[in-house]
This record gives structure tokens, C-alpha cells and sequence, in this order.
């Protein structure tokens, strides 16, 4: 039965040109923040900084900002629940298997997998663009197991974010709604925690996100101040992700019992 329902969702998600839209934009948006990244900091006005290419810290930052495609993983998965109200297939999804909760943990699978792939795919090539575009510069060379924490890192955090992007679909059903509050609240509130209140925002699903792939941030001008090292570390901090995400699908679980689907 769950097997079936499994096919199911990997045969919508497969066939809607959107997944492999979000796919193209999270490379996109990997490739040409690595890139940008390096190319900032040869600008004349940032000499100032420490942040010069032959620092292995700079480069691990270069290494870790090819992950910035994670936010893609949340909306990948918020489309994987909420495509089912906006189109109004819910009803025959659920005529074809009344139980719930296996369409859920279905949903949630296939979500976590495409939120992986994701990951996988964008990281990739945004180190494959960072490490062509930093030939033109002086650069130091990092570790081979640097590349491989992060890549790690990323796909864990693309699998957890699609999750909890079907639980937040599922507990909002209005697909821009779903995606607005997201974003709003993962990038804007929880990003300014991160910055302005670190010991605050370490407790967060940003601050998490952070550690898990190995994002630390530390630079010091007279005007501001900007420390991303100090979190709970990579361990702990993938376990606070987990945890978010396992209260929120229980949460979406739970309520997709109780609420009529239409």
C-alpha cells in the first residue's frame, strides 16, 4: 500500500516541469552566489576585510555558500502538498488512498528525496563554477573533506527542509500563502536572530541550518560585527533540525486527520 502511494507522488512530482524548474534555479542561485562571493572580494573597497582568497577561512565560505539553494528544498516540498489543494486533486488523491497519514508520510518521503537531489545537484555545480571562476585569483587550497562536509551538509539540510516543507503546506494549504510565511520567516526573522541576537538565533531552524553546513562567518568592521561561528556545532545542531522537522510533520499529521480535504 505505502509502496504504491510512494509511486504515486514520485510520478507527480517527476512530470510537473516546475520540480525541474526549482532544480534549474537552485543551481542558479548556488553558482552565482559563489561566484559573486569571489568576485567581492577583490573589490577595492573590501581590501579592508579579512576576507582575501588565500585564507582558508574565505574559502571554506566560498565552499559553504554553494548551499544557498536550500531555501528551493522548502518550497520544493511546500509545492509537493499544496499543488494537491490548489488544482483540487486532494479529493481523488485521498479516494485512491483514504488513509491519511500514508499520503502524508508518502508525500513527506518523496519530498525529502527531491529536497536531497536538490541539494546534491546545486551544491555540485555551484563548486564546480566557484572552482573554475577562483582559477583567475591567487587562492588557497582546502582539504578534500571540507568539500565533503559540506556536500553532506547540504543534502541533509535539502531533505529536512522538504519535509518540513509538506507539513507547512499541509497545515497551510494556500500554496503563495505557504511559500510567503516560509521565506519570510526563515530568511527575514530568523535571519536577523542569527546576526543580531546569535545566542537566540543559534536555537533557531536558520542557526541550525548554519552549523549543519559548516557556515561560520566572522567579520569585524567598525560599523558592524557578524559572527556565525558560535553555534550548537554540526552534531547538535543536526539534531535540533531533525527535531524541527519531526514536531512539524507530527503537528501536519495530527491536523490533516481532523480537517475536511476541499
Amino acid at each position: 500500500m505505502m509502496r504504491a502511494t510512494l509511486r504515486a507522488e514520485a510520478r507527480k512530482a517527476r512530470y510537473q516541469r516546475t520540480t525541474y524548474g526549482i532544480v534549474l534555479a537552485a543551481s542558479a542561485l548556488a553558482a552565482v552566489s559563489a561566484v559573486s562571493l569571489i568576485a567581492t572580494t577583490q573589490l577595492p573597497r573590501r581590501q579592508q576585510l579579512p576576507m582575501a582568497l588565500t585564507d582558508a577561512s574565505t574559502m571554506h565560505l566560498v565552499v559553504s555558500s554553494t548551499t544557498g539553494g536550500y531555501v528551493f528544498a522548502l518550497v520544493l516540498g511546500i509545492l509537493v502538498m499544496t499543488t494537491e489543494f490548489r488544482h483540487g486533486t486532494a479529493i481523488a488523491t485521498y479516494l485512491a488512498q483514504p488513509d491519511r497519514r500514508t499520503v502524508m508520510l508518502a508525500k513527506m518521503v518523496v519530498a525529502a528525496a527531491l529536497g536531497a537531489i536538490l541539494q546534491f545537484l546545486s551544491t555540485a555545480l555551484g563548486m564546480i563554477a566557484s572552482g573554475l571562476y577562483v582559477q583567475r585569483y591567487a587562492h588557497a587550497v582546502l582539504p578534500f573533506d571540507a568539500y565533503t562536509r559540506v556536500m553532506a551538509g547540504s543534502v541533509l539540510v535539502g531533505a529536512v527542509l522538504g519535509i518540513m516543507g509538506v507539513a507547512v503546506g499541509s497545515l497551510l494549504r494556500n500554496q503563495v500563502l505557504a511559500i510567503v510565511v516560509s521565506l519570510l520567516w526563515l530568511q527575514l526573522v530568523e535571519g536577523l536572530l542569527v546576526v543580531f541576537a546569535d545566542w537566540i538565533g543559534r536555537w533557531s531552524i536558520r542557526g541550525a541550518i548554519t552549523s549543519v553546513l559548516d557556515i561560520a562567518v566572522q567579520v569585524r568592521t567598525p560599523q558592524a560585527a557578524i559572527d556565525t561561528s558560535n553555534g550548537l556545532g554540526p552534531w547538535a545542531s543536526t539534531l535540533l533540525l531533525l527535531g524541527y522537522a519531526a514536531v512539524l510533520a507530527l503537528i501536519a499529521l495530527v491536523t490533516s486527520l481532523r480537517r475536511d480535504v476541499a
